[in-house]
């Protein structure tokens, strides 16, 4: 089973990969993506590097609109965010663990709002780190 977490953020703020590690630099949780690829335009398996270990997630880029349009509760959120980066994970903490570090660094540094639809949840950056760092604990 895939479990997904969204990102929204303005266009303008999706940054480029150095950036977006940099910003990950910042929660000190020593995860490191890989540079290759561009948020803007990759789609599919994105890998990583946690504590050492090799990881990753799945993330794409769309449109906000869509996103809105299967989760209307969202509309207010998506005022000024005009992207959505999606976020796809089995059932690895690992995974999970990684994907939530990234989205936490989108979210503090971009002026981005995390979505789970599967608990119509909303994250703020503090939410998504915490977390992650329980992940990170389930891993050992």
């Amino acid at each position: 089973m895939s479990l997904e977490l969204h990102v929204l953020l303005p266009a303008d703020k999706v940054p480029e990969t150095h950036r977006w590690q940099d910003l990950i630099n910042q929660a000190a949780l020593q995860l490191v993506i890989d540079t290759t690829p561009d948020l803007r335009n990759h789609s599919g398996f994105w890998p990583c590097e946690l504590k050492g270990q090799q990881s990753g997630f799945e993330t794409y880029l769309d449109d906000s609109a869509e996103l809105v349009e299967n989760y209307p509760s969202l509309k207010k959120e998506a005022a000024g965010r005009d992207k959505a980066v999606s976020f796809r994970w089995g059932s690895d903490m690992s995974e999970c663990a990684c994907l939530m570090v990234a989205a936490a660094a989108l979210v503090k540094g971009c002026g981005g709002v995390a979505y789970y639809p599967d608990d119509d949840l909303l994250y703020d950056a503090e939410g998504l780190l915490r977390d992650a760092r329980g992940a990170m604990e389930a891993m050992k």
